[in-house]
């Protein structure tokens, strides 16, 4: 990708830093909070740590140039809505005399026939609007939702595997401390039962050497009980920390997929105005039985298919981007209310998405930043670093 290529070159000019630059002692002032349950110096977890950022920016960038061509197409839909408003008169009559009359013809059918009207005038345009890519919205927003289930189940299995994982830990270090407590006490019973010892040597000349031999193996024994567990408790809790590491990383990779599917669902469910795809599929399959009676009204009457015929070609010479589309929203050249109307919301989707765009271009920014601080922070690092970024481009 362009993104990881140009990324790649800045990452090589901080190699050539001077190393006088380099503060050892400033690398953890400067550790982002992110990153305060990294062990750098694990090759393992530095290498999951880097690949993670990379992936979240090469997911982030791919979600931007959707975004993007979304983007604009609502853009020239408004700059459409800006040409109708600017045209020279006598061209925007035309266009405008025509729409009345579609109108009417439209209002004439409705009324000569009692098939029609089992869904809302205003749902059925905006089905109509979108009816060339309904089916493919649909199905998206289908496997959408499956999809968000999917992942707040997995982002509740990681909290779940964190909280476990966390409490495991503290117990570990809890047995750490009781191991050095064990240490403590046999070093203390050993000093005072030599100390007796010695009394009864040579304060009362009793033969303590039995004793001494005793007191010594039962010192071994105990420090070498407590050396093993501790050794054992060390290696428990490093692995511990390990596993963890892994998944607050799985889970903030989780978390961005969610965040992006929650928006893309709502910004799907507010383009047709509904709360779940099933909603959508019913209003999908009322549309196309009502579309099915208009239509059979409008195979007897060629003149509303002419009158539309004449509004292409008069919007047309608009120099349009898509003159077609208003073939289906004649009410809004007639009446400027739903022409404002149509404006506030285009402006509305265009703002989502360029909230969405932000915040995918703000996730990557903080990726590329993140891998460049390490970058700084630990120059022994940077080839490896380096040889891993290569590897995404």
């Amino acid at each position: 990708m362009n993104i990881f290529k140009k990324w790649f070159a800045s990452i090589k000019n901080l190699f050539a830093r001077d190393k006088d630059d380099y503060d050892p002692e400033g690398e953890e002032r400067f550790l982002p909070l992110r990153r305060d349950r990294l062990d750098i110096d694990d090759y393992y977890e530095r290498e999951q740590y880097i690949r993670s950022c990379c992936e979240q920016m090469i997911e982030a960038t791919s979600e931007i140039e959707r975004s993007t061509m979304e983007y604009r197409l609502v853009t020239d839909y408004l700059m459409d809505i800006e040409e109708i408003e600017n045209a020279p008169y006598q061209s925007k009559r035309d266009a405008i005399d025509i729409a009345q009359k579609i109108v009417n013809l439209e209002r004439d059918s409705e009324d000569s026939t009692h098939k029609v009207g089992k869904i809302a005038e205003e749902q059925y345009r905006l089905m109509d609007k979108y009816a060339a890519q309904i089916e493919t919205d649909l199905g998206q927003m289908k496997e959408n939702e499956e999809y968000k289930l999917k992942v707040r189940t997995d982002l509740r299995t990681l909290e779940s595997e964190k909280a476990v994982t966390e409490y495991k830990i503290n117990e570990l270090s809890a047995n750490i401390t009781n191991a050095k407590n064990v240490v403590a006490i046999t070093v203390t019973a050993t000093v005072v039962a030599i100390g007796i010892l010695l009394f009864l040597q040579f304060g009362m000349g009793l033969d303590a050497v039995s004793g001494y031999v005793v007191a010594a193996a039962l010192c071994a024994g105990a420090l070498t009980m407590a050396f093993l567990r501790f050794k054992n408790y060390s290696r428990e809790i490093k692995r511990a920390r390990r596993y963890l590491n892994q998944v607050i990383s799985k889970q903030n990779t989780v978390k961005i997929r969610y965040v992006n599917v929650t928006n893309l669902l709502e910004y799907e469910y507010a383009k047709y105005h509904v709360s779940t795809a099933g909603e959508l599929e019913y209003f999908r399959d009322m549309y196309y039985e009502e579309k099915r009676a208009r239509q059979a009204l409008g195979r007897a009457k060629g003149e509303l298919s002419n009158q539309r015929r004449k509004l292409v070609e008069a919007l047309g010479e608009l120099r349009l981007k898509d003159p077609n589309i208003w073939v289906r929203q004649c009410r809004a050249l007639i009446d400027p209310k739903e022409m404002v109307e149509i404006r506030h919301e285009l402006r509305i989707r265009r703002e989502n998405i360029r909230t969405k765009i932000e915040y995918n271009t703000k996730n990557r920014e903080d990726a590329k930043n993140e891998i460049n601080d390490i970058v700084r922070s630990y120059p022994r690092y940077a080839k490896e670093v380096l040889d891993i970024v290569s590897g995404y481009e």
